[in-house]
């Protein structure tokens, strides 16, 4: 892999091998993130990802697996639909994780914390009560709907919660358009919020879903507009023109950057992406990496 390609993709991928449409048992999950640690392609490699309810049952495996590493581990929190839930979620999985790290902590650490905002309505509220879990990442997965804007300028003000975005699901209507996705990344941006993107980006550019219909995005494309964003302050809409396309021959790649079109992206703005950028969920592994090398982009 060139170097640029290196630091575009440095542990990019969280594995999410539980979560759907994967669904993976615990122990296939595992199984499969060693496989990828133990591969060509590890530096590509992020945290594993575990749902805080299934937490007890990873600490079983772990009591009664060997493993050669200390697995980072990335918690998803259960999620609520109103503020008056909050709390109890919040209550329940900090528990949770708690009981986690005194029987397993250390074989997998937990370093980071996500969990859904309920709505727009109470964000100032709920990023005040996520301070119990100040001592790892804590990232809030935002709705891309009214009230966005505000709730990323409130994260901001904490200088260490980040934001989350959702781009796909087990419907069509899950994917965001590409002028959704560029409103939550030109949000992001525009306030220097660490972010992450979850579910639906398994290729490097858009691909229609066959299973849902939906229009799954392209990560390359993702990475691209962001880095276009610091190099050249697009706007919401030239984001969106770029999560748009589809042609691969559109890029090239050099060693110390890489080119979209007439427009070149040096080193200084994809480590000025990923410094925000921080990763992407994703429920495999292979297909980004199987992309890639068809490209001729990985060998």
């Amino acid at each position: 892999m060139v170097g640029s390609l290196e630091s575009l993709f440095d542990q990019i991928f969280d594995y999410a091998g539980m979560f759907p449409p994967a669904r993976l048992s615990m122990d296939d999950t595992v199984t499969e993130y060693m496989e990828q640690f133990r591969g060509r392609h590890v530096s590509m490699l992020g945290r594993l990802v575990v749902p805080s309810i299934r937490l007890p049952e990873f600490a079983d495996y772990l009591e009664n697996t060997t493993l050669e590493i200390e697995i980072p581990t990335v918690v998803i929190g259960q999620g609520s639909n109103t503020y008056d839930q909050w709390g109890s979620v919040l209550e329940e999985d900090a528990k949770l994780m708690t009981s986690f790290i005194n029987r397993v902590g250390d074989l997998a650490g937990i370093s980071a914390y996500e969990i859904r905002l309920p709505n727009h309505d109470h964000t100032e509220r709920c990023l005040k009560d996520l301070g119990a879990f100040s001592e790892i990442d804590v990232f809030v997965e935002t709705p891309i709907s009214d009230g966005l804007e505000d709730s990323m300028a409130a994260i901001a003000v904490t200088e260490w919660i980040g934001a989350k975005a959702r781009t796909g699901g087990l419907t069509a209507d899950a994917f965001p358009t590409p002028e959704q996705l560029a409103r939550f990344l030109h949000s992001a941006m525009s306030v220097d919020i660490p972010f992450k993107l979850t579910a639906g980006l398994h290729h490097p550019f858009p691909v229609r879903d066959s299973e849902t219909g939906g229009n799954m995005h392209g990560f390359v494309n993702v990475l691209t507009a962001c880095a276009l964003s610091v190099g050249y302050d697009l706007s919401r809409n030239e984001m969106a023109q770029v999560l748009k396309d589809r042609e691969s021959s559109h890029w090239r790649i050099r060693n110390d950057g890489f080119d979209w079109g007439d427009t070149s992206i040096g080193m200084e703005e994809i480590e000025a992406v990923r410094d925000v950028f921080v990763a992407i969920g994703s429920c495999s592994i292979e297909e980004p990496v199987s992309d890639l090398q068809e490209l001729g982009w990985l060998v």
